[in-house]
């Protein structure tokens, strides 16, 4: 075993390896608190006797400062071929994939084009790749105006992606364009809207070697999941490229709704379903006829305020809770149902005439929560806490408006996201009207 590095060398100690200069044209390594020379041989691939017989000058193995630069044994050099993935050239070569990614400063181990030249270590000169391995040939950049084969393959690659080109017809307008600059802005390449040599490469990558995405995943890979769950309608939360309970929600579901093992973790078979082009969106959910039966909810809270709602938004915002929480994982509780003439007087005037911050706009009469045609909900954790700054709020809002309801968070002077509210058509003033004309069975009108 090496020793530990001794960081803090005095100067002019010999630390036993070559001096770093411009003029060093092996690759080169510097060392780091927590090295022994053992780590970085095992790093990139080499033995110590290959480290210390390119590094004459050193004198003691078990001796080496932070901060020195050890010279690597030269690596051959091999050219990344189409169907390449850095596991395979790895076992080719009969190395480590860490070692190539540090050899080579990989930022994303997933993504390798073909016509990249790698280093490998443990090897020398040119490394010929396998005999079978196909040559890239791209005949001409494709653009807007474009048309044929290729763009129908170019359009289906982004099709099973989720980048939506706007069908696969074999035309290359401005949907074609802009999904094609959407995934270059995704994988860092420039936003161009050229289907160039290295775009297609990195498409022909991303679709054919596919990893494993779990929760913690983060990156373009994920970015790429979310954009193809979303567009079969498996709500996995913003695209954002963090794999966090919205997106595992959705693998979930996309599994069960496939045939697969609902794990939550994007492994390669599901990653192959979600762009074979043939993968079901979820079931259609059961349709809530107005006036019908209510259904109880997990909260018996949110039971009692659904009661007091007009009697044909009951039943669908019983089915609007359970949804959430079959879709999402997330309980909410509705905070509010009808709200009285009086309570919503007292509401208006907070911040205004009395104490407290404005919280409404609505005077008595002119809020929908005044005929029972609109509830409030709150995401809960599993302490039975509300959590108002819910990372799941779009989600909620977009089953809601699914359901027929109108969502606040989609308010411009008012954003409102705990709000829903149901009109079946009618404006705050002619509901008032109604009221007004007697037209109702105590608080509730008649529609």
């Amino acid at each position: 075993m090496t020793g530990p590095i001794t960081s803090g060398a005095s100067e002019g100690a010999q630390s036993g390896f070559a001096d770093a200069s411009s003029e060093l044209s092996a690759p080169t390594y510097e060392v780091q608190q927590g090295d022994t020379l053992t780590s970085i041989a095992n790093r990139h691939g080499v033995d110590v006797d290959e480290l210390m017989a390119v590094n004459p000058n050193i004198t003691n193995p078990n001796v080496i400062y932070v901060g020195d630069t050890v010279v690597l044994p030269a690596a051959g050099q091999y050219t990344v071929q189409a169907g390449d993935n850095l596991a395979a050239i790895a076992s080719r070569f009969d190395t480590t994939v860490d070692a190539i990614v540090s050899a080579n400063q990989i930022d994303n181990p997933n993504l390798i084009y073909p016509g990249d030249v790698l280093s490998i270590p443990g090897t020398t000169g040119t490394v010929a790749p396998a005999p079978d391995a196909p040559v890239v040939t791209v005949d001409v950049d494709l653009a807007r105006g474009s048309s044929g084969e290729q763009v129908e393959s170019l359009q289906t690659a982004l099709d099973k992606l989720g980048y939506a080109p706007g069908g696969v017809d074999g035309d290359f307008g401005p949907r074609t364009e802009q999904a094609l600059e959407t995934f270059q802005s995704d994988f860092d390449l420039p936003a161009t809207g050229v289907a160039d040599a290295t775009t297609r490469a990195a498409l022909d990558v991303v679709l054919n070697s596919p990893s494993e995405l779990a929760v913690g995943a983060s990156g373009p890979e994920v970015s790429v999941l979310q954009r193809g769950l979303n567009e079969l309608g498996f709500a996995a939360g913003p695209v954002d490229g963090q794999f966090g309970p919205l997106t595992q929600n959705a693998v979930s579901q996309f599994q069960s709704a496939n045939g697969l093992e609902a794990t939550g973790i994007a492994d390669a078979d599901t990653l192959a379903a979600l762009r074979s082009g043939e993968a079901d969106g979820p079931a259609a959910p059961p349709v809530v006829t107005p006036g019908g039966p209510v259904a109880s909810t997990w909260d018996p809270v949110s039971d009692t305020r659904i009661q007091s709602l007009h009697p044909e938004l009951r039943a669908q915002a019983a089915a609007f809770v359970n949804r959430v929480e079959a879709e999402l994982g997330v309980q909410v509780r509705v905070t509010s149902g009808l709200r009285t003439f009086a309570e919503q007087t007292a509401l208006y005037n907070q911040g205004r005439t009395t104490p407290g911050n404005i919280v409404t706009n609505a005077p008595a009469g002119r809020s929908y929560h005044n005929y029972g045609l609109a509830l409030d909900v709150v995401p809960m954790n599993a302490q039975g806490q509300p959590v108002w700054d819910s990372p799941h709020w779009d989600a909620i809002g977009q089953i809601g408006k699914q359901m027929g309801f109108e969502w606040g968070g989609d308010f411009r002077s008012f954003v409102d996201r705990p709000h829903f509210q149901m009109t079946f058509g009618n404006s705050t003033s002619q509901l008032l009207s109604l009221y007004n004309s007697g037209q109702r069975d105590g608080p509730y009108v008649n529609l």
